[in-house]
């Protein structure tokens, strides 16, 4: 991956991008490194298997700060964030993780090998 230069006041800014092939799994997360910030801006997610999915950001504490996603049972691959409220500009909030900050990725049912992209803006301080 190559890096941005941007004035951002920290030593380097570049798109971070996580595609994998998951296994069988109900749930994966994906948590911001130390020293880093992460601006979400957009992912995608396949259901190999009929379930649910949510997909929400939580805090080191474990709470949800923000849904990007709730869809009910299908096999459909999803684009995040899909939720009407999250599509223009994340509501109005900034969809940034912090240290220790994460991604939940939730399955109704186990999948058998689902693909998960999702892409950053990772911000270095």
């Amino acid at each position: 991956m190559s890096s941005i230069k941007a004035s951002l006041g920290v030593p380097y800014a570049k798109i971070y991008e996580v595609d994998e092939l998951v296994g069988a799994v109900a749930g994966k997360t994906y948590t911001c490194p130390a020293n880093r910030r992460w601006l979400f801006l957009t992912g995608r997610i396949e259901r190999d298997t009929s379930a649910t999915l949510v997909v929400n950001l939580k805090n080191a504490s474990d709470h949800v700060y923000m849904g990007l996603t709730y869809e009910t049972a299908g096999t459909t691959n999803l684009e995040v964030p899909n939720l009407p409220d999250q599509k223009q500009n994340y509501g109005g909030k900034a969809a940034l993780l912090t240290p220790g900050d994460y991604i939940n990725i939730e399955w109704g049912a186990a999948q058998t090998n689902p693909r998960v992209t999702l892409r950053f803006l990772e911000i270095a301080y």
